[in-house]
């Protein structure tokens, strides 16, 4: 745009330097006219030429030839002055050249800084967009972050809740072979009494229900042992007949201790007898079976007692 305005200057200026060359063109021509001509008539006394051609027609041929000499002259100025004429019409195409270019560029100009404007409206959405994204970005690794930390939680509680749940099956699994323990023990004393053919009364079930096989400590859960373990678990012994200081009895120690001190009863009471009377067979005999009911009637009180 610099540029364009710098060569409109230059061209003007080239304009009014042909005016001027041509005003001062035409003033010489006047001049040289009348420097031509003023000395003639002043020294002839005349005005003018014309006067001098009416006064003196001698003088005709030597004015023509002037005349020639100053229209030659003319010539020369007039084809010199068409020249500067027609490079100054050169030069004002070339100016409305450079006048509509600098136009059309202004034009260029106005199109690039729209263009211009809408890009940098697009750059500025592009960026707003940007933000919200990264905004969107940070909230959602907010969420993961929280989302990891409660996945963390819960795999921790599933962690503890599997750990009970092992422990837990530990506990039934122990308490299941306490409960096998306990059956087999049931069994093996009902079948002892079964053998022993102790007197014990039923309130349901019947003595025939016990199998006559002595089941092991380690004996599988097959199907025979557990419809053994059915058919006895239906029966139910009548403790009725306990005396009440051995139904109170709970644990396994408290009925141990009790059973020792039925063993050190009887065994006194046999000292006893035994040194107040002459020992002889039959009598020993029949202290001897007296000895096997009494232990058969406690080992009975006993199996009572366990059973309950």
């Amino acid at each position: 745009m610099a540029n364009y305005e710098s060569q409109i200057e230059m061209l003007k200026g080239g304009v009014a330097e042909r005016a001027v060359q041509i005003e001062e063109l035409q003033k010489k021509m006047n001049k040289m006219e009348d420097d031509v001509f003023h000395e003639f008539c002043i020294e002839i006394g005349v005005e003018n030429i014309r006067a001098y051609e009416q006064e003196h027609v001698k003088q005709q041929e030597e004015n023509d030839r002037k005349r020639l000499e100053f229209e030659n002259q003319k010539t020369r100025l007039a084809i010199q002055l068409d020249f500067s004429r027609g490079q100054l019409e050169k030069e004002m195409n070339r100016f409305s050249k450079l006048t509509e270019t600098m136009l059309i560029d202004e034009g260029e100009v106005a199109k690039l800084k729209k263009e211009e404007e809408r890009v940098l409206l697009v750059v500025n959405e592009a960026m707003t967009e940007l933000h919200q994204f990264k905004n969107l970005l940070i909230l959602k690794k907010s969420e993961a972050s929280e989302a990891q930390h409660q996945v963390e939680e819960v795999r921790k509680k599933l962690l503890t809740i599997n750990r009970e749940i092992g422990k837990m099956q530990k506990e039934i699994i122990s308490i299941e072979t306490s409960l096998e323990q306990k059956r087999l023990e049931r069994h093996n004393l009902l079948l002892e009494c079964k053998v022993q053919d102790l007197e014990i009364n039923l309130l349901l079930g019947s003595f025939d229900d016990i199998s006559e096989v002595e089941l092991g400590t380690e004996v599988e859960g097959t199907q025979d042992t557990a419809d053994i373990y059915a058919r006895e678990r239906d029966m139910q012994i009548d403790y009725s007949s306990l005396e009440d200081d051995l139904k109170v009895l709970d644990s396994d120690k408290e009925i141990s201790i009790h059973l020792s001190k039925l063993q050190e009863q009887a065994a006194s009471k046999e000292n006893i007898l035994i040194k107040t009377v002459a020992p002889n067979l039959r009598a020993l005999e029949k202290l001897q079976h007296v000895r096997d009911k009494f232990q058969d009637s406690v080992d009975g009180k006993c199996e009572h007692i366990i059973l309950l």
